[in-house]
Order: C-alpha cells, then structure tokens, then sequence
C-alpha cells in the first residue's frame, strides 16, 4: 500500500513539473541558418546540384529547436540574388531572412574528382 502511495505520488509531482521543462524549452530560439544556392563548375550538366546541395543540407543540420534552416523554396524566390555569391551578398541575404548563420559555395566536377567548397559566416549580431 505505501509503494502505490508513494508511485502516485511520484507520477503526480512529475506531472506538476512537466510545464516547468516545456517552458524551458520554448523559451530558447532555434539557430535559423541560410543556405545559399551552389555555384556549379563542370562540363557536363550537373545544374541540378545547384538547388540539391542547399536541400540536402537543409535536411542533414537540421535539429528540433535548436537549429532552424531556412526553407530553401524561399530562398529560390530571392529575385536579385546572382552567382558568384560574394560575403556581402551573404551577409544580405542572411539579415533578410533573420538568419545568424549563412552557408554558400560551389563544387568543381573535374573528370572523375569532385570538389565542394562550402563557406559558413556568422553574424555577429543576434538577430
């Protein structure tokens, strides 16, 4: 009889403290992180993997409520956003989005040897 006193108890202090842990969580923003379109350099037609590398990534650093990329079909409508993607652009773009971080780059395809070459910048500023 003391054990199923003291299990419900347990279970209902446990309840009483579960919104204690929920609002804690709620109150930390998630990282918004910009992925950029890739610049592609081959002679063969990989254009595809100019809007595949930004998606794949996407989905890869994505974690719950703490790292938050930017939906890439968002990005695709940025009218004035040309390559080569230079750090001011990035900067731009990433302020626009309310992003901290911005990753961009290109990838070589050279023969049988690919190369990808990915930038990250921080802004220093929270937004």
């Amino acid at each position: 009889m003391k054990r199923r006193v003291f299990i419900t108890f347990l279970f209902f202090v446990l309840f009483l403290m579960s919104p204690l842990y929920a609002s804690e969580k709620s109150t930390v923003k998630p990282e918004k992180v910009l992925i950029l379109p890739f610049k592609v350099f081959a002679k063969q037609d990989y254009a595809y993997l100019k809007d595949a590398v930004p998606e794949m990534l996407a989905s890869r650093i994505f974690i719950p409520s703490k790292v938050e990329p930017i939906d890439p079909e968002k990005v695709k409508k940025i009218k004035d956003l040309k390559l080569p993607i230079t750090q001011d652009k990035a900067r731009e773009s990433a302020k626009r989005f309310h992003a901290r971080y911005v990753i961009w780059g290109s990838i070589t395809v050279l023969g049988n040897s690919v190369s990808i070459d990915a930038r990250l910048m921080m802004l220093k500023e929270r937004l």
